[in-house]
């Protein structure tokens, strides 16, 4: 069952590659991968495929796994860790507070 319908099949990712019932480093290594370049990925199935602006940026099934995406993933992991310390830390002051 398909969540997601993309042409490119971004947001495939296989569970076990060998299929040997085992769980490999290159499996692992692909997971984090896929991990890692999630944010771009999702941030291209916002142009359609045959859309102008895809056609524009000169959008293809590799774009967003290179450099450019590894920046753009790093970037929004980085922003997304540091809101989510400073919410944490903000509710552990809140909550020091309310012991006072």
């Amino acid at each position: 069952m398909a969540i997601f319908i993309d042409q490119c099949k971004r947001l495939e990712v296989a569970a076990d590659l060998g299929a040997g019932g085992r769980f490999t480093l290159s499996e692992l290594m692909g997971w984090l991968e896929f991990v890692y370049f999630l944010p771009s990925k999702l941030a291209l199935l916002l142009p359609d495929g045959n859309s102008a602006l895809s056609r524009y940026f000169e959008l293809d099934c590799s774009t967003g796994t290179h450099w450019g995406g590894a920046l753009f993933s790093g970037v929004v992991w980085v922003a997304l860790l540091v809101g989510v310390s400073f919410a944490w830390d903000g509710r552990a002051a809140r909550a020091e507070a309310k012991k006072r």
